[in-house]
């Protein structure tokens, strides 16, 4: 049983922190890297279970220590209740990590590291699956109405900007921005099991 008992005293506040296997005595006078490293392996873990990256597990670990270290003086949180303080600095950090990340991914798309997770051998399954892709698109273009269909292929196809289309074929830009909803609807609606 985890019990945690705080004193006053003129150079600091002693900490007595019973763990499961060992019974230490650790002040908040004595040395924080001390007082890190009784709870290192309690961390490590806890951050492993949110990142899966071993780097990114010990980045986040030597963030912690150094935001616990820099504010031991100032905390009184850090003094009442040690082990808490470093969990709840590394949560924090973890949720930074997190949210850098998704920014990160969505400015400049997914990192080295996922994509690396992608093979890129030919998988017999994706050909196939590629090929009926492509034969069931071009089944979808013949469908799709004549004058909308020429918009799209001038758009998709041709790298037309919609003014240009628009000033082609003698309609209004709105017209060409219609029929490619349309079309890409239609599109959505005739390959809605490959989405």
């Amino acid at each position: 049983m985890i019990g945690v008992q705080a004193t006053d005293q003129r150079e600091g506040v002693d900490v007595v922190h019973y763990s499961k296997n060992s019974k230490r005595r650790i002040s908040m006078s004595s040395s924080n890297s001390q007082l890190f490293e009784v709870y290192r392996e309690d961390l490590r873990r806890y951050i492993s279970k949110m990142l899966a990256c071993p780097a990114d597990v010990e980045d986040v670990l030597q963030e912690t220590y150094c935001r616990v270290y820099a504010r031991a003086a100032q905390s009184e949180k850090q003094a009442q209740n040690p082990r808490a303080y470093i969990f709840v600095t590394a949560a924090n950090l973890i949720k930074d990590f997190l949210r850098n990340r998704l920014k990160s991914e969505r400015r400049e798309g997914p990192s080295v590291e996922d994509t690396s997770l992608l093979s890129t051998e030919p998988n017999p399954e994706n050909e196939i699956i590629s090929a009926r892709l492509k034969r069931d698109m071009l089944v979808s273009l013949e469908r799709l109405n004549p004058t909308c269909r020429q918009v799209f292929v001038m758009h998709r196809y041709q790298h037309l900007s919609h003014s240009d289309i628009a000033e082609q074929l003698g309609i209004s830009v709105r017209t060409v921005e219609r029929r490619m909803r349309i079309a890409i609807d239609h599109f959505r609606n005739q390959l809605r099991e490959y989405l």
